[in-house]
């Protein structure tokens, strides 16, 4: 490799190398990601834009010693890997069990809140309001039919809004409720009106439900704060609800995974609500059969964790903690994979730092946010040179990093970028750095894709020590030849003697037996490759362009007059101002196109 031309995604694999340190290798990668400045904690949301909120209930001190409640939100953008901090909302108003609407809202309800300067004048309250994540601001809407905290909530299939359980309560929230409530409610964003949604037994109510969306628009509620094998299903056509046939195991604090299969996945686990005993039963529902199968056990006891399915099917076990005897490590190294087509229980790679309670969601990437004060990425297969790669952490001025595509610019590669036209002639990175082999050499060379270009740093090791040390790769002579142009009249050599001079309006190449003409021509004497030195605009030209492999013909594809160059392809654009008319193809692009990358 060329000196300083280490990618910026290969210098993130480094610094997740440094920071896991010599832990057990497992499937997997996980990534830091920048929250500087941001506190993060509370529940996630998957907004419909790509981005995820992270929120809830902040509490502090006014300046006359008085409790002040604000619901906190933080939002990342995968793309950028960039936090933001909206203004926060009024907490009095309603903070808890945050849902996303189908137009794109977040709506809050119920929660904690408090009116004086000590906890007991906290208590459950009955607002709710959303959040606007498009504009930022927050508005109330119809408060729940009564006061409720600890409570649960998911949106159905047809966009309305289910919430059940928790409790109305004074004081601070301790995570248990005292006395539940039986009644479920279900709000209708289109009429801001909320209605009845059946009532649930006695001995089967609870705190924080784990509620799970099954295909069939049901609803499986599990978990919660007491111990119990009783888990329930919402019918929203019947507006009623009904036990399920008895779990294996009594249990607490479970978590719940919908499968692949349409089954639902129930792990870990407390038993018993004020102590300790965890356990490591794993049993899997079948609501088709209203019943429960054993599958494999967790491979040690566990609490605190998340659990979230996989684009491959598999289900992510991370974070929390674990109890151990004298060899303890912390949950952050032990994180599981689930996979369902084997029942088997795998280790996946280990994370960056421990997280004790997780929230935890899965991105449009497929990777899975986890966030509990700081933040991380996992990756289940770490990306390809091709693929979107993670955004930075931090800056480092070696590299840029290209939210448009999700690649980087690094070393040689983007000082030559730099030095000769930017996004103008290359466009943006399509790659990162890495190995292919040259057909025409048989010689291996490291190469990266940008949408105008392909950069290659040849295996033979010479290094001129210019700004564009780099070669360009052949990509117009070998996207003409992936387009089967080669043959066609416009790229036959012209029947000219080897003497052939220029004129006033054309230059004859007889290198390829090809001429240059008008706007063509002064697009390519004006632009070329940085090689330092003494060379002229003409070798620079040349080792930006090319010389032409073609004649000025109409592209039947796009019906716009163009040329081709070894290494680019010129068009005419007749609708462009004075000064743009002439642009460059998108050979890198279509090149990968064509190959099938």
């Amino acid at each position: 490799m060329r000196p300083g031309s280490l990618s910026a995604a290969m210098l993130v694999l480094s610094l997740v190398a440094g920071l896991s340190g010599a832990r057990a290798a497992g499937q997997g990668q996980w990534f830091p990601v920048s929250s500087a400045s941001i506190a993060l904690s509370g529940d996630t949301v998957l907004l419909n834009d790509g981005r995820v909120l992270v929120g809830g209930r902040s509490s502090g001190l006014g300046r006359g010693g008085e409790i002040v409640d604000q619901v906190v939100i933080s939002m990342y953008d995968p793309l950028s890997g960039a936090w933001s901090r909206p203004g926060p909302g009024d907490a009095t108003k309603g903070n808890g069990a945050p849902v996303l609407l189908a137009d794109g809202r977040v709506l809050f309800t119920g929660g904690v809140a408090c009116g004086g300067i000590s906890p007991s004048s906290c208590g459950s309250i009955a607002g709710a309001q959303v959040f606007d994540p498009v504009t930022g601001s927050w508005s109330s809407v119809a408060p729940l039919p009564s006061r409720r905290d600890g409570h649960s909530a998911i949106r159905l299939a047809d966009g309305s809004v289910l919430v059940v359980g928790g409790e109305a309560g004074s004081g601070e929230a301790t995570g248990l409720c005292s006395i539940d409530l039986t009644d479920a409610t279900r709000y209708d964003p289109r009429t801001d009106s909320w209605s009845p949604a059946g009532s649930i037994a006695s001995q089967a109510a609870r705190c924080a439900f784990s509620l799970t969306l099954l295909p069939d628009s049901r609803v499986l509620a599990t978990g919660g704060d007491r111990v119990t094998a009783q888990a329930l299903l919402y019918d929203p056509a019947a507006n009623a609800w009904s036990a399920t046939s008895p779990m294996m195991v009594a249990r607490a604090f479970s978590t719940a995974t919908l499968l692949p299969n349409g089954n639902v996945l129930v792990a870990g686990g407390k038993l018993s609500r004020y102590s300790g005993g965890w356990t490591t039963a794993v049993e899997a529902y079948d609501p088709e059969a209203d019943h429960w199968t054993a599958v494999a056990p967790l491979p040690d006891l566990r609490w605190g964790f998340s659990a979230t399915l996989l684009s491959s099917g598999r289900v992510l076990i991370a974070g929390g903690s674990v109890s151990c005897g004298s060899d303890c490590v912390d949950a952050a190294a032990l994180p599981l994979l689930y996979d369902p087509s084997v029942n088997q229980w795998l280790p996946a790679a280990p994370m960056l730092q421990p997280l004790a309670d997780p929230s935890a969601v899965l991105l449009r990437s497929g990777a899975v946010l986890l966030v509990d004060g700081s933040a991380e990425l996992y990756v289940e297969q770490a990306p390809g040179p091709l693929d979107r790669q993670p955004p930075p952490v931090g800056s480092d001025p070696a590299w840029v990093y290209f939210p448009a595509t999700g690649h980087y610019l690094a070393g040689g590669f983007r000082a030559c970028w730099r030095a000769s036209g930017g996004l103008t002639i290359f466009g943006y990175p399509l790659s990162e750095e890495f190995q292919e082999r040259d057909p025409g050499t048989g010689h291996t060379n490291v190469v990266q894709y940008t949408e105008r270009a392909r950069f290659e740093y040849p295996g033979d090791g010479y290094s001129s020590g210019a700004p564009c040390n780099p070669d360009m790769g052949r990509v117009g002579a070998e996207l003409a030849q992936a387009r089967g142009l080669l043959d066609t009249t416009p790229f036959q050599r012209l029947p000219l003697p080897a003497g052939t001079g220029s004129d006033a309006n054309c230059t004859f190449f007889a290198e390829t037996g090809h001429r240059l003409c008008f706007g063509f021509r002064q697009f390519w004497q004006s632009h070329g490759l940085d090689l330092g030195g003494q060379q002229t605009a003409y070798w620079k030209s040349v080792a930006l362009f090319g010389y032409p492999i073609s004649e000025e013909f109409t592209d039947p594809d796009t019906g716009l007059t163009v040329q081709y160059f070894e290494r680019a392809r010129f068009e005419y654009h007749p609708e462009n101002p004075a000064g743009y008319k002439v642009e460059l193809g998108r050979v890198g692009a279509e090149l990968l196109a064509a190959q099938g990358r």
